[in-house]
């Protein structure tokens, strides 16, 4: 059912799925596909899959570090008003300064 709703674009298909490679839920734990299906959700509108692709392109978790796509993203979160995407925007802005 996640799967079908994922490969026919559905935001909420596409994060989820994001979500259970991220964990390894079920799954062999695997970032890049977890990035990928949240950068996918993302396009189609879903603010908390900005928010979870922009941590793992700060952090580097799994993938090469992307600050510039990282701002991106939580910039993309903060103007829909997505309390935790102000929060990574702060802390790349601040890493930004200190580098």
């Amino acid at each position: 059912h996640i799967l079908r709703s994922a490969s026919q674009g559905d935001p909420n298909g596409l994060y989820t799925m994001g979500v259970i490679f991220k964990t390894g839920e079920h799954v062999e734990k695997d970032m890049e596909k977890a990035l990928s299906y949240y950068l996918k959700a993302a396009e189609k509108g879903d603010v908390e899959g900005a928010y979870k692709a922009g941590v793992i392109l700060f952090n580097g978790d799994g993938v090469e570090r992307n600050v510039d796509a990282a701002m991106k993203l939580a910039a993309a979160g903060v103007a829909e008003g997505f309390e935790p995407s102000i929060g990574l925007l702060e802390t790349i802005m601040a890493f930004r300064n200190n580098n």
